[in-house]
């Protein structure tokens, strides 16, 4: 690495850039809540990854409730109790 290298820690309060304006005429992304311009390329990326992580959180959850249902129907069975 060389030595022309600065360090920077983001800010816990910045912009996130959730709620973006499209100009389709010219082809600009403004973000609605603090008015930067938002590089589009960027911004995909980000919604990317975000999507991703959700998709995950959502597959983790799906394999919770059918452990949680298997669980279920068998203290149904133990205590031979009708659904």
């Amino acid at each position: 690495m060389s030595g022309n290298i600065v360090k920077f820690k983001p800010r816990q309060n910045a912009c996130q850039h959730k709620y973006i304006i499209i100009d389709l005429d010219m082809r600009q992304l403004q973000c609605e809540t603090c008015g930067a311009n938002v590089d589009p390329i960027e911004w995909i990326y980000q919604l990317g990854v975000e999507e991703d992580i959700l998709t995950k959180r959502i597959d983790s959850l799906k394999r919770e409730l059918q452990k949680l249902q298997g669980q279920k129907a068998e203290l149904r069975n133990k205590l031979n109790v009708r659904p």
